[in-house]
């Protein structure tokens, strides 16, 4: 499970993903990106609440109006796509 810091560890894809506050959420890489990932926040639903493109090994997602809860962060491109799960507090 997702420890109690909220942060959730992707080390063998090369992205740790976290939610240290409300108000956002941290994805950063642990190598420079050969491409742009396409990123995505869905709730529990499946409803998209947040979208952009990660060009640079460390990207933002505000997350202040997600409220409190869990969410999938889904980052892929082309070559690649994965989900993991992040909780918002």
């Amino acid at each position: 499970g997702t420890p109690a810091t909220g942060i959730n560890e992707l080390s063998k894809n090369g992205f740790k993903v976290f939610s240290t506050n409300a108000s956002s959420i941290q994805i950063v890489a642990d190598r420079a990106l050969s491409e742009n990932m396409n990123v995505a926040v869905f709730d529990v639903n499946g409803k998209v609440v947040a979208n952009g493109l990660m060009a640079s090994p460390n990207y933002t997602i505000s997350a202040s109006s997600f409220g409190a809860g869990i969410y999938f962060v889904r980052l892929g491109n082309d070559k690649q796509s994965f989900v993991t799960k992040v909780f918002v507090r």
